[in-house]
């Protein structure tokens, strides 16, 4: 049997021959799933980076995190670029997920570990340990 079909000058491979590399779709498959992780790792950075450069734990009201140092506004940055566009990046990985995975049982397990991020998230943010949130939307 063919491995496959030559029309004029293309060549037609079968469909199991025109799936994505492996390593894209691996790529974008950890990209989907841990992407909720993006935000508390940016705002952390930032906190961290704070924390380096005034020798202390950052405070709320008290030390702006836009006017402390060119280290933290390295990691500032990002961290409002991503606040200010979550729900671009949501919906781009939602929309991977749904043209690179097909099975039902990929989707599923993405979907409910990008939910489960979500929620994990979600907690952490809340309870804000060091209040880092509270430090950082000041």
């Amino acid at each position: 049997m063919k491995d496959h079909v030559s029309i004029s000058m293309l060549t037609y491979a079968p469909f199991e021959q025109q799936r994505s590399p492996r390593v894209v779709v691996r790529v974008a498959g950890l990209f989907i799933a841990l992407h909720p992780l993006l935000v508390p790792i940016a705002l952390y950075a930032t906190w961290l980076a704070a924390f380096v450069t005034l020798g202390h734990p950052p405070r709320c009201m008290t030390d702006d995190p836009k006017s402390i140092g060119l280290l933290v506004d390295l990691a500032y940055v990002p961290s409002v670029l991503l606040l200010a566009f979550w729900y671009i990046v949501a919906f781009l990985a939602v929309a991977l997920m749904v043209m690179l995975f097909h099975k039902y049982g990929e989707i599923a397990r993405l979907s409910l570990s990008m939910g489960c991020l979500y929620l994990l998230v979600f907690l952490l943010l809340h309870w804000d340990p060091g209040d880092v949130l509270c430090w950082f939307m000041d």
